[in-house]
């Protein structure tokens, strides 16, 4: 092949590939000038996703029906050879090629005489791969086709790079506007949940200085300022771990000491007894007086407690039954809340978790919130070297699992 044929062809494979055709057309027209240019009639790309036993057509010169066709790498060996060793699999006479002997019959059946087949790489990121069939009538490939096939290869490793690249700008993108939305939204559900109890206060404080109030009606009022108060308090200290967190504060200052995880779960249900007596909600302890030692900070382990029980409850249907169990195994201590209120739909789960994700979107939400409760609570569970893992179905509950190394005292125990 004429050196000056072979810097042509090369020169018009990258016109195509710098062209602002989609990667289907470029890699389609590229197999077409390719193919003809090394007179081969069967030329095709595949393909390849990671990790996956099939590949898929691209780009062919033989059949333009065998586009988008899955193929089965078991029923092509030299492929396979291929992406296991990342490397050139070039076959001159398929007759006497031990690694085709499975395939010979079919081989011959289509008269293919000798195959070639490069890798399309991207550093260590295999795509797919350039394969060439070719008849006995066209014979084999001379050294400079093949290595031409190889640079061709190479630069088709470009065409799949900018899609992959692409295709992952895309995907950040998406993420980024979700995100985006997700934090409009929280401003406003912050705005909102900030209204109510502001609206509270200043009307008991209004009336409070205009009328003349009995002290038990006098009383009445400042204690509800102060609920209100306090509510609003816990609202902005939210907003403020979450700054903590994104700027690494909150690990530093964590105060850990040995706890009695039994105490602090007694401690944190006695708080919300009020709570759940509104709803008519019984709250069942399943767990006894064995102590479960753990290292931690109780101001935040009490706010995870908190925070698992007063979704439980605020989810729960009225006169409804939240349990509270506990446990050790392993040198762990563990504990459950478990409702049996609305439920969480599946599409939701894997997002319960994330900062400002709520379940309930829109104007149309029944319960307040601001979608950051959760996400603390997996923050400081993780701080603490522990897990917390979700179990829900619409309509019958759910269930919410905090594990956690037990603290010294446990050293000797499970």
């Amino acid at each position: 092949m004429p050196k000056k044929a072979m810097l042509h062809i090369l020169e018009e494979i990258s016109h195509v590939i710098c062209t602002p055709l989609s990667c289907e057309e470029i890699l389609q027209l590229t197999v077409e000038k390719l193919a003809t240019f090394i007179n081969v009639s069967r030329c095709s790309i595949v393909s390849i996703p990671e990790g996956c036993a099939q590949a898929e057509v691209v780009a062919t010169f033989e059949d333009r029906n065998l586009k988008g066709l899955t193929i089965d790498l078991a029923k092509y060996p030299e492929i396979k050879k291929a992406i296991e060793t990342r490397g050139v699999v070039m076959v001159e006479d398929v007759s006497g090629e031990p690694l085709l002997k499975e395939v010979q019959e079919e081989l011959h059946s289509l008269g293919i005489r000798s195959l070639f087949v490069a890798p399309i790489m991207d550093k260590d990121r295999l795509f797919g791969t350039l394969f060439l069939r070719i008849c006995k009538k066209e014979g084999h490939l001379t050294p400079q086709e093949a290595s031409l096939c190889r640079i061709v290869s190479n630069l088709i490793s470009k065409v799949f790079s900018d899609k992959h690249y692409m295709e992952e700008l895309m995907e950040t993108n998406q993420e980024l506007n979700r995100l985006s939305q997700l934090k409009t939204e929280y401003l406003s559900n912050v705005s909102h949940e900030l209204r109510t109890p502001l609206s509270s206060i200043k009307g008991f404080a209004e009336t409070s200085l205009r009328l003349k109030l009995p002290p038990e009606k006098q009383r009445e009022c400042v204690e509800i300022i102060l609920k209100e108060s306090e509510r609003m308090e816990r609202m902005v200290n939210q907003v403020l771990d979450i700054s903590r967190i994104s700027r690494g504060k909150l690990a530093e200052e964590l105060v850990k000491k040995e706890l009695d995880l039994t105490s602090e779960l007694e401690a944190v249900v006695k708080l919300f007894r009020k709570s759940a007596n509104k709803k008519s909600i019984t709250m069942h302890k399943r767990f006894g007086k064995e102590s479960l030692p753990l290292r931690a900070d109780q101001d935040r382990i009490r706010q995870v407690i908190g925070n698992l029980l007063s979704n439980a409850i605020k989810f729960s249907h009225q006169g409804g039954i939240v349990y509270i169990t506990a446990g050790k195994k392993n040198r762990q201590v563990s504990f459950s809340i478990v409702d049996e209120g609305i439920g969480i739909p599946p599409s939701d789960l894997p997002y319960i978790f994330e900062k400002f994700y709520t379940v309930e979107r829109g104007r149309a939400r029944r319960f307040p919130g601001t979608g950051v409760g959760l996400f603390l609570v997996k923050e400081i569970v993780e701080l603490h070297r522990g897990k917390i893992e979700v179990q829900s179905s619409p309509g019958k509950g759910s269930t919410f699992t905090v594990t956690l190394p037990a603290g010294r005292a446990a050293e000797g125990g499970q």
